[in-house]
């Protein structure tokens, strides 16, 4: 019955927010409108009730995330209607960390004794020159030595305008009581037109995956307690590429990952590719210049030589995703020569459990009550 329409436009160097209450039906005058302006979910200002459809904010110099709250009161039995805007961008670029609301510590590896505390923050890692954000959320749900889950991002869908850090997996930790530790790709940051990058790093970062697990380890120790690693698809290779590194024991559940980077679709290696290390898209082995960066990007070779420290790891796999059962989990189930002992059920001496079972058609993931079911067996020790 009701929308606002946003626009941002400039007058005379000043730039202002517009917002204008539509209507499908006759109003006749009949009505007030009043309009509240949240800036990164924040009500910055407020323009009360009046005859006016329109309202128009002074937004000069102050970038920021928009979104406008608009009120329709009858004037004759003064009931009220409210809407809210579809949100706006104005002047902020592939990084915007305010976009959060929450307090950012910066903290190094050097100081991580001193300064690091479980509290409901985010943060900030320094790591040559780019932010690598740990997002702590539920840290009132901690009970002494319990796990605490860590998660890692699929591809952001969709990407357009929406600015990094990404975090995910806070409503599961919320469903399971359980404390999370949520990590954002800083490669994301580094464009707006890249959606997935692995965890694997970029020119600048190139053994992202060692610093992640470094952190991880020193969390665990600091807390002593154990880290669920979790994930999708890119997330699911960030979790299994992340765990041989660290020296602490981790649990780890994933479903539908990648486990070769260049055997995924070529338009995101090529996107990747081209942001991270500056590569054009004129060669055909993916396989080859992803070796040339020195990532972590293929788990097999990596598996192949590696020891997981006792570390446990739940693989759950989609048979109707195709794709990923031939490119990525049989090539990885065989490499580790992993024994059916129960149907749909393989495990490996490295310590991998495989579930391979249907889903649905295409890269879909198992329902969220078997994602819940499954990790917390896996933070109550089940095997």
């Amino acid at each position: 019955m009701y929308v606002i329409n946003i626009d941002i436009s400039t007058e005379d160097s000043a730039t202002f927010l517009i917002a204008e209450i539509e209507s499908n039906v006759d109003i006749n005058n009949k009505l007030d409108y009043a309009f509240y302006i949240f800036k990164d979910d924040v009500r910055i200002e407020v323009q009360w009730y009046s005859e006016s459809r329109t309202c128009k904010f002074d937004i000069s110099n102050q970038k920021g995330i928009y979104k406008v709250k608009g009120f329709i009161r009858s004037q004759s039995t003064l009931e009220v209607v409210s809407i809210y805007s579809n949100k706006i961008i104005h002047n902020i670029g592939p990084y915007y960390i305010e976009k959060w609301d929450k307090k950012v510590k910066n903290i190094s590896l050097k100081s991580f004794s001193e300064e690091f505390t479980f509290e409901n923050c985010i943060y900030q890692f320094d790591y040559n020159g780019q932010n690598v954000d740990f997002l702590i959320d539920g840290a009132e749900r901690y009970r002494s030595q319990n796990d605490i889950l860590v998660c890692f991002n699929a591809a952001v869908s969709p990407r357009n305008k929406r600015s990094a850090p990404f975090f995910s997996g806070l409503g599961v930790a919320k469903k399971l009581d359980m404390p999370i530790i949520a990590i954002s790709d800083p490669s994301l940051a580094l464009n707006f037109n890249i959606a997935l990058s692995w965890y694997a790093g970029n020119n600048q970062t190139n053994e992202l995956t060692k610093f992640l697990a470094e952190i991880l380890d020193r969390i665990s120790i600091f807390m002593d307690s154990k880290l669920v690693l979790f994930g999708g698809s890119g997330g699911g290779f960030a979790a299994l590429s992340v765990i041989p590194y660290m020296k602490e024991k981790a649990y780890g559940a994933v479903w539908n990952p990648q486990t070769s980077i260049s055997q995924y679709e070529h338009s995101s290696v090529s996107r990747y590719l081209s942001i991270c290390f500056n590569k054009k898209d004129t060669y055909s082995d993916f396989y080859s210049e992803l070796e040339t960066t020195g990532i972590v990007h293929d788990l097999i070779k990596l598996y192949k030589n590696c020891e997981l420290n006792g570390s446990q790891i739940l693989y759950l796999q989609n048979l109707g995703d195709k794709s990923h059962v031939t490119n990525h989990a049989n090539p990885f189930m065989s490499e580790l020569k992993a024994k059916e002992y129960k149907s749909g059920v393989f495990h490996s001496l490295k310590g991998i459990t495989f579930w391979l079972n249907n889903w649905g058609d295409g890269h879909i993931a198992p329902n969220t009550d078997i994602i819940l079911q499954a990790l917390s067996g896996i933070s109550n020790s089940k095997d």
